[in-house]
């Protein structure tokens, strides 16, 4: 099924439920698959079950499977993780949010602290929190 704004688009004919297509953007690669029409955007679902809207006119052919680039995890609020930055001091920081659509984490200190949102491909690792109980 189709509305008349994705027909405006210029790979219409890719939008159709359950079709495999790609975002024109450099900050979501990957095949992403539609789940649903809505009257001004798309719903899609893409690798590791990561969500996403778009619209029609950022609609392209699905890249080659050889071309699919690597999506971060997705980080869970209250996971513990090291933010290699001058100024994360050597602390550890918990995650309070992971909003993948602006690509964005929102952590805090560890014990107390101001809460930062960073950029969430910068100098993030997971810790295994049998780490953490060793401190």
């Amino acid at each position: 099924m189709t509305n008349n704004l994705s027909l405006l688009a210029p790979h219409a004919d890719l939008i159709r439920v359950g079709n495999v297509v790609g975002i024109d953007s450099k900050k979501y690669p990957g095949r992403w698959t539609i789940v649903k029409i809505n009257p001004t955007t798309i719903k899609l679902e893409g690798p590791a079950g990561v969500k996403l809207t778009a619209y029609p006119e950022h609609i392209i052919p699905a890249p080659a499977e050889s071309e699919v680039a690597a999506v971060r995890p997705l980080l869970v609020p209250g996971q513990i993780v090291r933010w290699a930055s001058a100024k994360a001091e050597g602390h550890l920081y918990v995650v309070l949010a992971d909003n993948r659509g602006r690509d964005v984490v929102r952590i805090v200190r560890r014990g107390g602290g101001g809460a930062w949102k960073i950029p969430a491909g910068r100098n993030l690792t997971v810790v295994d929190p049998a780490e953490v109980l060793k401190h």
